[in-house]
């Protein structure tokens, strides 16, 4: 709650795509008018499975930031606040999870300063505030990883599930690099010792939970729309963007 409170404080202070993303290189945050008008047609036209943009077909990104705008839309019409709100609620979730992943580890004391250091942060602030999927992705993924602080072994149905309803959410907001929570995971399986080793079935139990949740849109955009797929969210993001050096 308190850092649902910090973040959300002036959350509509600034229009749409108005904040620096890097106030040193003066660069703004042009990329939420992008989620934003995808986030307003898809409320208005239903079409809750391809995303559009000004009209046209937009499969650069997966769909779940824009998903949750437009249904907060439908919820509290449209609104600064509206469109936002997802962000800031995963951005208070992330914080949590922070609080929660340093408690357990060491202390009350770690989880509240590891809390207050990314409550803190500038980045945290400004993201969490806006219509955009680096705060949302990045919460996704700590929230699964938290799961594993927990349950070491993943032990738990729940655990293994959890993880991988958690990671399907985070590559359906970021793409590619929305699987780091997994690559994460099988490195930290890799480096435990033998005796502790999380078992190979429910690794792969987790990543069945992934693919059931995250493939169906994919596999729909390819089937329907397989030039646009291919072009947008293969091409362009995926490899194009993606594997940029700068």
């Amino acid at each position: 709650m308190v850092a649902l409170a910090t973040l959300g404080w002036a959350i509509d202070e600034f229009g749409i795509a108005t904040p620096y993303s890097d106030p040193i290189a003066h660069t703004r945050t042009q990329d939420e008018a992008v989620y934003v008008n995808c986030a307003i047609r898809m409320a208005k036209d239903g079409d809750w499975l391809t995303p559009k943009l000004m009209g046209r077909l937009f499969l650069f990104k997966p769909p779940l930031l824009i998903w949750l705008s437009a249904l907060s839309i439908r919820i509290f019409g449209l609104s600064l606040f509206a469109v936002r709100l997802p962000a800031l609620v995963l951005g208070a979730a992330g914080v949590a999870a922070a609080f929660a992943w340093a408690a357990r580890a060491r202390s009350l004391t770690a989880g509240v300063l590891a809390a207050g250091v990314l409550l803190c942060s500038p980045f945290w602030q400004t993201f969490s505030r806006l219509c955009y999927t680096d705060v949302p992705a990045s919460s996704f993924a700590v929230l699964a990883l938290v799961m594993v602080v927990f349950d070491p072994q993943l032990n738990s149905l729940r655990t293994r599930v959890g993880f991988g309803c958690l990671g399907a959410a985070s590559v359906l907001t970021k793409s590619v690099a929305g699987a780091r929570p997994f690559a994460t995971l099988f490195l930290y399986s890799i480096a435990m010792p033998a005796e502790r080793r999380t078992k190979l079935l429910r690794l792969a139990q987790v990543l069945f939970v992934a693919v059931m949740v995250s493939a169906p849109w994919h596999v729909y955009q390819a089937l329907v729309h397989p030039l646009w797929f291919w072009a947008g969210y293969v091409q362009v993001q995926s490899v194009g963007m993606g594997l940029r050096s700068e």
